[in-house]
Protein backbone atom coordinates (compact mmCIF):
# COMPACT_ATOMS: atom_id res chain seq x y z
CA UNK A 1 0.00 0.00 0.00
CA UNK A 2 2.83 2.38 0.89
CA UNK A 3 4.51 1.68 -2.47
CA UNK A 4 1.25 2.46 -4.30
CA UNK A 5 0.93 5.74 -2.39
CA UNK A 6 4.51 6.73 -3.31
CA UNK A 7 3.87 5.79 -6.94
CA UNK A 8 0.68 7.89 -7.03
CA UNK A 9 2.44 10.80 -5.35
CA UNK A 10 5.29 10.64 -7.88
CA UNK A 11 2.81 10.40 -10.77
CA UNK A 12 0.82 13.37 -9.43
CA UNK A 13 3.97 15.47 -9.18
CA UNK A 14 4.95 14.53 -12.74
CA UNK A 15 1.48 15.44 -14.03
CA UNK A 16 1.58 18.78 -12.19
CA UNK A 17 5.00 19.52 -13.67
CA UNK A 18 3.81 18.53 -17.15
CA UNK A 19 0.76 20.80 -16.76
CA UNK A 20 3.02 23.69 -15.74
CA UNK A 21 5.31 23.06 -18.71
CA UNK A 22 2.32 22.83 -21.08
CA UNK A 23 1.02 26.13 -19.69
CA UNK A 24 4.44 27.72 -20.22
CA UNK A 25 4.60 26.36 -23.78
CA UNK A 26 1.15 27.81 -24.50
CA UNK A 27 2.34 31.15 -23.14
CA UNK A 28 5.37 31.13 -25.46
CA UNK A 29 3.15 30.43 -28.47
CA UNK A 30 0.64 33.20 -27.70
CA UNK A 31 2.90 35.89 -26.24
CA UNK A 32 4.62 36.81 -29.50
CA UNK A 33 1.28 37.55 -31.15
CA UNK A 34 -0.74 38.78 -28.18
CA UNK A 35 1.70 40.38 -25.75
CA UNK A 36 -0.87 43.09 -24.99
CA UNK A 37 -2.87 40.50 -23.04
CA UNK A 38 -0.15 40.19 -20.41
CA UNK A 39 0.76 42.49 -17.56
CA UNK A 40 4.38 42.97 -16.63
CA UNK A 41 6.31 44.09 -13.60
CA UNK A 42 10.06 44.43 -13.19
CA UNK A 43 11.47 42.25 -10.41
CA UNK A 44 14.74 43.11 -8.71
CA UNK A 45 17.15 40.19 -8.88
CA UNK A 46 17.68 40.51 -5.12
CA UNK A 47 14.04 39.43 -4.59
CA UNK A 48 15.07 35.92 -5.64
CA UNK A 49 16.87 33.63 -3.21
CA UNK A 50 20.58 32.93 -3.88
CA UNK A 51 19.61 29.47 -5.22
CA UNK A 52 17.02 31.02 -7.55
CA UNK A 53 19.53 33.62 -8.72
CA UNK A 54 22.00 30.84 -9.47
CA UNK A 55 19.31 28.95 -11.40
CA UNK A 56 18.42 32.03 -13.46
CA UNK A 57 22.11 32.56 -14.25
CA UNK A 58 22.47 28.89 -15.20
CA UNK A 59 19.52 29.18 -17.61
CA UNK A 60 20.80 32.47 -19.07
CA UNK A 61 24.26 30.96 -19.58
CA UNK A 62 22.77 27.97 -21.38
CA UNK A 63 20.79 30.33 -23.62
CA UNK A 64 23.88 32.45 -24.34
CA UNK A 65 25.69 29.33 -25.57
CA UNK A 66 23.80 29.72 -28.88
CA UNK A 67 25.63 33.00 -29.52
CA UNK A 68 28.47 30.93 -30.98
CA UNK A 69 26.12 30.00 -33.84
CA UNK A 70 24.48 33.41 -34.16
CA UNK A 71 25.97 36.81 -33.32
CA UNK A 72 29.50 35.52 -32.66
CA UNK A 73 29.67 34.19 -36.21
CA UNK A 74 29.82 37.86 -37.20
CA UNK A 75 32.22 40.58 -36.17
CA UNK A 76 31.95 40.23 -32.41
CA UNK A 77 34.09 38.64 -29.71
CA UNK A 78 33.25 38.03 -26.06
CA UNK A 79 35.54 38.91 -23.19
CA UNK A 80 36.26 36.54 -20.33
CA UNK A 81 33.97 38.59 -18.07
CA UNK A 82 31.04 36.64 -16.64
CA UNK A 83 27.56 36.80 -18.10
CA UNK A 84 25.22 38.96 -16.03
CA UNK A 85 21.46 39.12 -15.64
CA UNK A 86 20.48 42.72 -16.31
CA UNK A 87 16.72 42.63 -15.89
CA UNK A 88 13.94 40.29 -14.81
CA UNK A 89 10.32 41.05 -15.69
CA UNK A 90 7.41 39.06 -14.27
CA UNK A 91 4.66 38.45 -16.85
CA UNK A 92 1.09 37.96 -15.69
CA UNK A 93 -2.13 36.82 -17.25
CA UNK A 94 -4.63 38.49 -14.96
CA UNK A 95 -3.25 37.87 -11.47
CA UNK A 96 -1.44 34.66 -12.41
CA UNK A 97 2.33 34.64 -12.95
CA UNK A 98 2.91 32.84 -16.26
CA UNK A 99 6.60 33.54 -16.96
CA UNK A 100 9.63 35.67 -16.35
CA UNK A 101 11.43 37.49 -19.12
CA UNK A 102 15.15 37.79 -18.48
CA UNK A 103 17.65 40.06 -20.21
CA UNK A 104 21.28 39.00 -19.87
CA UNK A 105 24.53 40.27 -21.31
CA UNK A 106 28.26 39.86 -21.52
CA UNK A 107 31.00 42.36 -22.30
CA UNK A 108 32.18 42.07 -25.90
CA UNK A 109 34.01 43.80 -28.73
CA UNK A 110 32.92 44.76 -32.24
CA UNK A 111 35.85 43.63 -34.38
CA UNK A 112 34.53 44.84 -37.75
CA UNK A 113 36.54 48.08 -37.91
CA UNK A 114 39.74 47.33 -36.04
CA UNK A 115 42.96 45.43 -36.37
CA UNK A 116 43.96 42.78 -33.88
CA UNK A 117 46.30 39.81 -33.62
CA UNK A 118 44.02 36.83 -34.25
CA UNK A 119 46.78 34.34 -33.37
CA UNK A 120 47.22 35.94 -29.94
CA UNK A 121 43.79 34.57 -29.04
CA UNK A 122 45.20 31.03 -29.22
CA UNK A 123 47.38 31.82 -26.21
CA UNK A 124 45.25 31.09 -23.13
CA UNK A 125 47.22 33.64 -21.11
CA UNK A 126 46.58 36.50 -23.56
CA UNK A 127 44.70 39.52 -22.26
CA UNK A 128 41.54 39.88 -24.37
CA UNK A 129 41.29 43.58 -23.53
CA UNK A 130 44.79 44.13 -24.91
CA UNK A 131 44.18 42.02 -28.03
CA UNK A 132 41.04 44.00 -28.88
CA UNK A 133 42.29 47.38 -27.59
CA UNK A 134 41.58 49.07 -30.95
CA UNK A 135 38.06 47.62 -31.23
CA UNK A 136 34.73 49.07 -30.12
CA UNK A 137 33.73 47.86 -26.67
CA UNK A 138 30.16 47.08 -25.69
CA UNK A 139 27.89 44.26 -24.58
CA UNK A 140 25.99 41.48 -26.30
CA UNK A 141 22.44 41.19 -24.98
CA UNK A 142 20.01 38.29 -25.13
CA UNK A 143 16.43 37.82 -23.96
CA UNK A 144 14.63 34.64 -22.90
CA UNK A 145 11.48 33.53 -21.15
CA UNK A 146 11.68 31.39 -18.01
CA UNK A 147 8.87 29.32 -16.52
CA UNK A 148 7.54 30.36 -13.09
CA UNK A 149 9.25 27.34 -11.48
CA UNK A 150 12.59 28.42 -13.06
CA UNK A 151 13.00 25.04 -14.76
CA UNK A 152 12.20 25.73 -18.42
CA UNK A 153 13.72 28.42 -20.62
CA UNK A 154 12.91 29.53 -24.17
CA UNK A 155 14.69 32.10 -26.30
CA UNK A 156 12.63 35.22 -27.06
CA UNK A 157 12.64 35.02 -30.86
CA UNK A 158 11.23 38.54 -31.12
CA UNK A 159 14.24 39.98 -29.27
CA UNK A 160 17.26 38.26 -30.77
CA UNK A 161 20.73 38.94 -29.41
CA UNK A 162 22.39 42.22 -30.33
CA UNK A 163 25.54 44.23 -29.66
CA UNK A 164 25.32 47.63 -27.99
CA UNK A 165 28.31 49.96 -27.93
CA UNK A 166 29.30 51.36 -24.53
Amino acid sequence: MKALFILLLTFSAAVAKADLNDEFTNFIVTYSEQSHLYGEREVKLEKFSPAQQAQLLKLATAEADIWVDTILEGDYALTNDPLTIDMVTALYQGQKLVAYQIVYSQRAFDTSNCEYDFEALDDKSSNVDEVFAQCTQGRIYGTSFVSPNLQVVERDINNIEYFEEQ
